[in-house]
């Protein structure tokens, strides 16, 4: 059985506990790591030059055509300047728009600046542009708090065995560390979980509106992703044995099970009988292997047997 530094035994839940925990702590590190895709989207030929090679997303960044990551600040910054350009009045995209409609072309001809349809897609990255940037910071601070509970839980299971003292004085502070061991497990667990559905959620969302007003490439999860779910997953078992390991066990109560020692019957008597049975009938024999019983009273035999009485 493994042992704990003080040399304590460890049992198999917190062998899993212990564990898992520490294997959260390094799936969430790694995760923190910028250069980490969580989504990808391959290369596509209807889109262009645009997606000329494959994209990578992440909660903290995106690349762009030249393949380097650029955080979701600076993304949404330069997006809704241009939004906001092509929203400002110009003298010269006034023309050009005046043109384009008379064409009967839908504004595609004068550029975005002229195109309604390009205006509003490039209105919705903005704002999906922006989501992304705010909750991919607090996608990322539940992942450190993620990381700092499951560390918790390792320093207070160490402290689940305190100096020698008063026997209660000691299991108070045992149940103590393993009540603060149960709740970082379980805080481990909560944030990390929260954070990837956040992402996940806030990002489908966000690309479907995209979509929506405009052709863009779906970017599916990625080996990030796949990490962090697999992280959540083992941080749910983590969490469970830190309760299991908590409740109280049932006790064994033996003398519930063993009936009572009703002693050893006296040479020639009759054994104790259950009192569910009722009593034995009457001019019953001696129990097998008894000694054997004499004449009745007062016909040559005495008390309990033996030899006869001379009178």
């Amino acid at each position: 059985m493994p042992k704990d530094k003080k040399g304590q035994p460890l049992t198999w839940k917190d062998s899993i506990t212990k564990n898992l925990s520490i294997a959260g702590v390094i799936i969430q590190l790694l995760l923190l790591i910028p250069h980490i895709p969580w989504r990808l989207v391959k290369t596509d030929p209807n889109y262009g030059s645009r997606f000329g090679v494959s994209r990578q997303f992440s909660p903290f960044w995106a690349t762009n055509g030249l393949r380097q990551g650029v955080s979701w600040m600076k993304l949404q910054k330069d997006t809704c300047a241009q939004v906001k350009s092509y929203n400002s009045p110009n003298p010269i995209g006034l023309l050009v728009s005046v043109a384009a409609t008379a064409s009967k072309t839908s504004g595609s001809v004068g550029g975005c600046m002229a195109w309604q349809s390009c205006k509003k897609n490039a209105a919705t990255r903005c704002y999906e542009y922006t989501r992304f940037a705010i909750f991919g910071v607090m996608v990322m601070t539940l992942q450190l708090a993620s990381v700092i509970a499951s560390i918790c839980v390792v320093v207070y299971m160490g402290m689940e065995v305190p100096v020698k003292k008063k026997k209660k004085k000691e299991e108070e502070q045992r149940q103590e560390a393993m009540q603060k061991t149960q709740i970082a497990a379980i805080t481990a667990f909560v944030s990390s979980f929260v954070a990837v559905l956040m992402y996940v959620g806030v990002t489908d969302i966000g690309f479907k509106n995209i979509k929506s007003t405009g052709y863009y490439p779906w970017p599916a999860l990625f080996i990030g992703g796949y990490m962090a779910l697999f992280g959540v997953f083992l941080q749910f078992i983590a969490m469970l044995t830190g309760i299991w390991r908590c409740m109280p066990q049932r006790e064994e109560e033996q003398e519930d099970e063993q009936p009572e020692y009703m002693g050893v019957p006296p040479m020639g008597a009759m054994p104790p009988y259950d009192p569910m049975m009722g009593p034995p009938p009457p001019m019953m024999g001696p129990p097998m292997g008894g000694p054997p019983m004499g004449p009745p009273m007062g016909m040559g035999g005495g008390m309990g047997g033996g030899a006869p009485q001379q009178w």
